[in-house]
């Protein structure tokens, strides 16, 4: 006998029901499990505010001479023994943005042509390196980014005079029967320095010596006639006190009697340039 549809039909609800109740009964309920990784960021290394200004903050005070820049630094020298050119070469050579801490700045002289460590720190808008030699060099930021190309080596300060033969010879005998009323234009340094010129018997080699003037230019007459006249360009400097920058391949120390006897001598045509002070 086969059962009826409404049996077949209840007994498959039951089923239902009961398999419904056992899965949910029997099967706990399952958290899920999160793992949160966090990396930490790389710590950048520390530097300085150095260029945060808006304006030229000056020479430091204990600068010597500006020397020019480049187009984060300008650069000064902080003792006599350094030259303009070395000063230029650290700022080329010295990072962005420095370091808070000490740090290295390795520089070639144009000068001696010699690599040299310099020790800096950066303070108060103000790089302050030194080494080699005792050289200093001292660097500020250069907010306008002008680059000023053109370097000297010295920065020669003095009062530019006009004297005769006698003057010149201060007591000595003429050594060519020279005309008394020859004259000569010369920068009379403020203090004697040390100044390197192109040798006499070598023009490729350089001499220094400690001198009291620079002679600039001169008007002789000598037994045979004038001379030219060498002193046009700066009769309108005379009794006035001027900064000549100047590299040492312009200037000459003579081997002959010519005179002034032994000066330095200031090559014709030369790279300078002159501020009146």
């Amino acid at each position: 006998m086969r059962p009826s549809s409404t049996a077949l039909i209840s007994a498959i609800v039951a089923l239902t029901i009961v398999g419904c109740s056992s899965s949910s009964e029997t099967t706990p309920e399952q958290q899920p499990v999160v793992t949160v990784t966090k990396t930490a960021e790389a710590t950048p290394p520390s530097t300085s505010n150095f260029h945060q200004v808006e304006s030229p903050t000056g020479p430091p005070a204990d600068a010597l001479k500006k020397c020019g820049s480049t187009s984060k630094y300008v650069a000064y020298i902080g003792s006599d023994v350094t030259s303009c050119g070395f000063a230029v070469a650290v700022a080329k050579a010295a990072p962005a943005e420095p370091a808070t801490g000490p740090f290295n700045v390795s520089a070639t002289s144009p000068v001696t042509g010699q690599n040299y460590q310099m020790s800096c720190t950066a303070h108060d808008h103000v790089m302050r390196c030194s080494g080699g030699n005792n050289a200093i060099v001292l660097l500020t930021p250069n907010p306008t980014g002008v680059v000023e190309e053109k370097t000297y080596e010295y920065a020669l300060e003095g009062t530019v005079v006009l004297k005769n033969t006698a003057e010149v010879l201060e007591g000595l005998k003429p050594p060519n029967n020279d005309n008394p009323n020859n004259e000569y234009i010369l920068l009379w340094f403020d203090n004697p320095m040390d100044v390197a010129g192109k040798h006499a018997g070598n023009r490729d080699q350089l001499s220094t010596k400690n001198v009291r003037y620079l002679s600039l230019g001169k008007k002789e007459t000598t037994q045979y006639g004038p001379l030219p006249d060498t002193t046009g360009p700066w009769r309108q400097y005379v009794g006035k006190r001027i900064r000549l920058h100047v590299n040492s391949d312009n200037m000459r120390y003579p081997s002959d009697t010519g005179m002034p006897l032994g000066a330095l001598r200031l090559e014709e045509a030369p790279d300078i340039r002159i501020e009146e002070l």
